[in-house]
Parts: C-alpha cells; sequence; structure tokens
C-alpha cells in the first residue's frame, strides 16, 4: 500500500510537470503551442486524468479487497518484443488464439486494469449481451469511426489482444504517452529501460508485475501469460532476470522500412496530440531509438544464441511463410495442441501484405544515417542461430 501511494503522488507529479512544462514549449519545439496543442493540454488530456485517476482509486480499493492477488504467480510467461512494425501484433494475436494462453484485451489494458474494475466491467458485459449487445454494438461503431484509416496500421478492437504496456498509463509508465510529450526524457526512457535510474527501474518492474499478477487473477485459470510490447526490447534482460521461466519472441525487421512504417504509424496522432510528429525532429529522436534498441538485441542476442529462452522472428521471412513461422514459433513455445490456432494456420494466404501504404519520404533524407548506424546490428542478428526460418 506504501509503494502504490508514493507510485500515485509521483504519478500526480509527473502529470503536473508535463501539462506546465507543456506550455512553455517555443514555436519550434515539436511539441509548440498550436490550437489543437491547447485543446488537447485543455480538453482532451483533463479526460484522460479522470479516467486515470479512477484507476488509481480502484487500485487502492484493489488492495483492500483482493489483496490475495499478491499470491498469483506468474509461471512461464511469454513475452513478444523488439522492433515496433516488425510483425509482434500479427504473432501475438495470432498465438493468441490457443486458449492456453491469456493476453490482455484492449478493455482491459486502457479500460480495466484492475480487479474491481473488470468484475465491474464483466458484470455490465453479461448484462449487455443479454440484451442483445446495444452497448458494444455502439461503441464497436463510435471505435471504427475515431480510428479510421488507424485500422489499417494497427487494427484496433477493444476485445482483441493488445499490449499491456497500456495498463501503466495511470502512472506516467507507458512509452505511449511520449507521443503527447516529446520533450520528456523521463518517457523516453520507458523504451530504454537501461538507460532509466535503478531505483525507478525496479519501481516500474514491480509494478508491471502486479498488474500481471491482477490480469492472471482474473483470467481462466491454468492459463500461461502472452505478453506483447514492441517498446520492451530494451526491458528483456531484466525481465529475463524477474521470470526465469520466461520465454521470449523477439522480431525485427529492416531498419529502413521498420522506422519509415514506425514514423508513418504515429502520424495520426498529430491531429489530436497536437504534436508535430511528421517533421524530422521526430524522425531524428526514433532512428536514435531504434539504433539504441537494434544495438541492444544484437548484445542481448550474441550472447544467448541458444533458442532454449530466445526466438529471433524477421518480418519478410513472416510475411513470406506465415503459417510455417506461426507453427514453428508454438512448437518453441511447447503450445498445448489447438484446433483453432491449427485452423487460423490453414486459412492464412501464403503471403501476408498489411493494407498500411507508408511514404519513405518520413525519413527526411536520414537513410544514409540508419544505413550506417542501425543497418550493421540488423546484419548481424539475422545472421544469429536463434533466427526462425
Amino acid at each position: 500500500m506504501k509503494l502504490l501511494l508514493f507510485d500515485t503522488v509521483r504519478s500526480i507529479k509527473l502529470y503536473a510537470e508535463l501539462w506546465f512544462r507543456s506550455f512553455t514549449q517555443n514555436s519550434e519545439s515539436i511539441a509548440a503551442l498550436s490550437s489543437q496543442r491547447i485543446l488537447f493540454l485543455l480538453i482532451i488530456f483533463p479526460l484522460f486524468l479522470i479516467v486515470q485517476a479512477i484507476h488509481i482509486l480502484t487500485a487502492f480499493l484493489d488492495e483492500i479487497f483482493f489483496s490475495d492477488y499478491h499470491n498469483q504467480p506468474v509461471e512461464a510467461p511469454v513475452f513478444i518484443t523488439g522492433i515496433p512494425r516488425s510483425g509482434t501484433t500479427f504473432i501475438h494475436r495470432a498465438l493468441n488464439k490457443n486458449s492456453a494462453y491469456t493476453s490482455f484485451s484492449t478493455w482491459e489494458a486502457i479500460l480495466a486494469p484492475g480487479v474491481l474494475e473488470r468484475k465491474i466491467l464483466r458484470g455490465l458485459s453479461a448484462v449487455d449481451r443479454s440484451l442483445g449487445a446495444p452497448v458494444r454494438k455502439t461503441v464497436d461503431f463510435f471505435l471504427r469511426q475515431l480510428t479510421g484509416d488507424f485500422n489499417d496500421i494497427h487494427a484496433l478492437d477493444l476485445w482483441d489482444a493488445e499490449e499491456d504496456y497500456l495498463a501503466l498509463l495511470p502512472y506516467g509508465a507507458c512509452f505511449l504517452l511520449f507521443l503527447a510529450f516529446p520533450f520528456s526524457s523521463q518517457l523516453l526512457n520507458t523504451a530504454r529501460l537501461d538507460k532509466m535510474p535503478d531505483r525507478d527501474r525496479n519501481r516500474l518492474l514491480h509494478h508491471y508485475h502486479r498488474l500481471l499478477q491482477k490480469h492472471l487473477y482474473t483470467a481462466a485459470k491454468n492459463r500461461t501469460l502472452l505478453s506483447k510490447n514492441a517498446a520492451f526490447a530494451s526491458w528483456i534482460p531484466y525481465l529475463k532476470d524477474r521470470y526465469p521461466d520466461a520465454k521470449f519472441i523477439v522480431c525485427i525487421r529492416e531498419p529502413s522500412a521498420a522506422l519509415t512504417s514506425q514514423l508513418s504509424s504515429i502520424r495520426p496522432a498529430e491531429s489530436i496530440l497536437g504534436s508535430r510528429l511528421s517533421g524530422p525532429e521526430t524522425a531524428t529522436i526514433f532512428i536514435e531509438l531504434f539504433e539504441h534498441n537494434y544495438r541492444f538485441l544484437e548484445r542481448e542476442l550474441r550472447q544467448c544464441r541458444s533458442t532454449q529462452r530466445l526466438l529471433l522472428v524477421e518480418q519478410r521471412l513472416l510475411k513470406k511463410n506465415s503459417a510455417s513461422i506461426l507453427a514453428k514459433t508454438a512448437d518453441y513455445l511447447d503450445s498445448p495442441d489447438s484446433p483453432e490456432f491449427d485452423h487460423y494456420l490453414q486459412t492464412l494466404p501464403q503471403e501476408n501484405d498489411s493494407a498500411h501504404i507508408y511514404r519513405s519520404s518520413g525519413l527526411h533524407g536520414m537513410e544514409a544515417l540508419i544505413q550506417n548506424r542501425i543497418v550493421p546490428y540488423y546484419e548481424q542478428l539475422i545472421k544469429l542461430d536463434c533466427l526462425i526460418k
């Protein structure tokens, strides 16, 4: 309870600092005060904070009424991570078709990270289903309208398996927040965990563990946690230490293609956040972040070439033979037989292409920089024995 109280105070302080600092950004900043930015800061962000405040309040209630979740083991979890836009979502949602696994759904990660919240919303959902699911149909309709073309980039459904780092939003520890406040090194470090001070990193890992315990506590029994977070490349050694029986699926992609796709995928957020995410400043930040994580992965996987705990998946190979790569991945995980998963593999097209069309111009002429600083790490990675073929 004391740690939760400390994290709550720390979260309030962080969000207050981010909000106040946003009003001091000059006109050259990627978070300059445009009319859209002011709308975000004065209307959208306060509404977001109200939701996070509810999550924090119910977290305290969890400690009172469901404190036995602390006894929930997190045994042999599976973590899917690597480089963004490299197939992590595809693999995650495919493996999640096997009922032996359990993953955070979008609604659980965003609307109900806590035990009490899930019990309440599941009860309301049962009532909605008994009435023909009018609420769910309405929510699905408005979600499709709001996401628009973003669904071609990352299909979004409240009931789909999603990244569990979204459950860290109440405590300001989710990398997604960096898009709203791109001047914050603290938020950037959630994707560079080795750069984070030891004390902060240990608290974050402890809090993340509590979220995983809550998820397993409310999930069907005897399920294995299947987690996917494309921003967790630098988390691998720390997760390996905390979960010695964990397995990791690490996805990579040719750096220029991955970066172009990543920069294109965040562009739609400009209209909501008011941040200038399509400019060269943002490209430079992400190039540096990709370089850090490619270098980090190359060092980590070179030290552990065996597929006993780490399996490497390359996006081009995954697209060319999706069913075979997924089947070999399931074998690596010793996944139980699943008719649903087997049927899914049989229905996959021979080649899997995304509907997301992006422009190479998003790199702002920095292709040579990527070639010199990042590609060498990628070329070393695809030579490793742990690459699945």
